[in-house]
């Protein structure tokens, strides 16, 4: 059995769509920027946040550009990340809120020519982005404060990458771009004379990523090292009074060093595992006093073609666990932050198409510990190709044939 592409996208997104395009994704958003994107597609994202070293399939999550290397076919990919954060805090009372989550993780585009591939990728490199409200007596007056924090860090990234051999050599010029916006509000019953305050900065700069895959028989390993990055930019405080430049401000990307492994064996089964290290305590203006790692192990069952009969038999099935550990602290602890996920590949008609499904759960902080605490569900949906790049071009319009002429005659 299989899926016609175009019909079963339109549905999903369109699934999709009804679903609510605001909300927060963590609590400790007040302390840093709690979600990174590492660089995968949907399917590493579902199979543990793993695919540095994955070249055993189209791999379209440029985290590491050298992974284009391996593919000979012009590919388009994106992806969605939507659902659901459980927050939770016991700082004075306890208190429990249920928000909507959705994330546009990345779009990439890649096309060889000869030996040499390009590519193109922009991605939400990180964020952090929460808001609350609570209502204080003071007297007889009653106060609401409501607070916000919405914080974006985007890359776009220009990719070049070359196959010798067992090898692929990538790099990729990187631009980071990115916001911190900061709100305050406190309704008093003053009318235009409520408190009203925002504090937003705005930052960018290039920096550079060198990445590197070999291969042998059924082994593949891989290595990635983003240099830090200084993003300069401006402070501006919004106030009911008035507008006012503060000043230059400064926000510091951290050099990091990811290495992958991945192990196919048995033709239809493969282990991949990834190790990132962000080193924001070297950062020149970073906000963090420690480093950040992260774990990811993922295992993968791709069937081979006409092996299996049934739909389900026939999908490629993944699953993975990841472990990480961020660069800030609350109330003097660590904070890490856990999740299991998996999914699946939908067969579709035309082999160089790919959708992707995947499900995450996540558990962030926890309340004995920090006073605050994230509990996500997230789905994952991605697709990686299109019909128009594939399908043949038609020669079926009806055309005049000439007839042979006779010579002899």
């Amino acid at each position: 059995m299989k899926l016609n592409f175009a019909s079963i996208t339109m549905t999903v997104v369109l699934v999709i769509l009804a679903f609510p395009l605001f909300g927060g994704n963590s609590i400790f958003s007040f302390h840093g920027t709690p979600w990174q994107y590492y660089g995968n597609d949907i399917y590493g994202l579902s199979m543990g946040d793993v695919g540095a070293s994955d070249i055993f399939r189209k791999n379209t999550g440029y985290g590491n550009p050298a992974i284009m290397g391996a593919s000979n076919r012009t590919l388009l990919s994106t992806g969605m990340i939507f659902g659901w954060t459980g927050y939770k805090s016991d700082l004075e009372t306890e208190r429990t809120f249920r928000d909507n989550s959705l994330d546009f993780p990345f779009f990439s585009v890649s096309f060889p020519i000869n030996n040499h591939h390009f590519g193109f990728q922009f991605n939400s490199w990180a964020s952090g982005v929460v808001q609350n409200e609570f209502t204080v007596m003071m007297d007889t007056l009653e106060v609401t404060e409501k607070q916000s924090i919405d914080r974006y860090i985007y890359r776009a990234d220009l990719l070049y990458a070359i196959h010798y051999r067992n090898f692929n050599l990538g790099v990729g010029a990187n631009y980071y771009l990115g916001h911190d916006i900061r709100k305050f509000y406190q309704d008093g019953g003053f009318g235009i004379f409520n408190t009203s305050e925002k504090l937003e900065r705005n930052y960018k700069n290039p920096s550079a990523t060198l990445g590197l895959t070999a291969a042998y028989e059924n082994l593949a390993v891989g290595i990635v090292y983003s240099h830090e990055a200084d993003l300069k930019g401006e402070l501006v405080r919004y106030s009911i009074h008035e507008t006012e430049n503060l000043g230059k401000v400064h926000y510091s990307i951290p050099s990091q060093i990811t290495t992958g492994v991945t192990w196919k064996y048995k033709e239809e089964y493969k282990v991949s595992t990834d190790y990132t290290l962000s080193l924001w305590k070297n950062a020149k203006y970073s906000e963090y006093d420690d480093n950040a790692w992260k774990l990811g192990v993922g295992m993968a069952h791709e069937p081979r073609p006409g092996t299996r009969n049934t739909f389900m038999g026939q999908m490629p099935k993944r699953i993975g666990f990841s472990y990480r550990v961020l660069p800030f602290r609350v109330k003097g602890n660590t904070v890490t932050e856990t999740a299991l996920s998996g999914g699946l590949s939908l067969p579709i008609k035309n082999t160089e198409n790919r959708i992707d499904l995947g499900l995450q759960y996540l558990w962030r902080g926890n309340v004995d510990d920090h006073g605050l605490q994230d509990r996500s569900l997230m789905f994952m949906f991605g697709v990686t190709g299109f019909d128009v790049l594939s399908k043949a071009f038609s020669r079926s319009a009806p055309r005049d044939i000439p007839k042979v002429e006779d010579i002899g005659r």
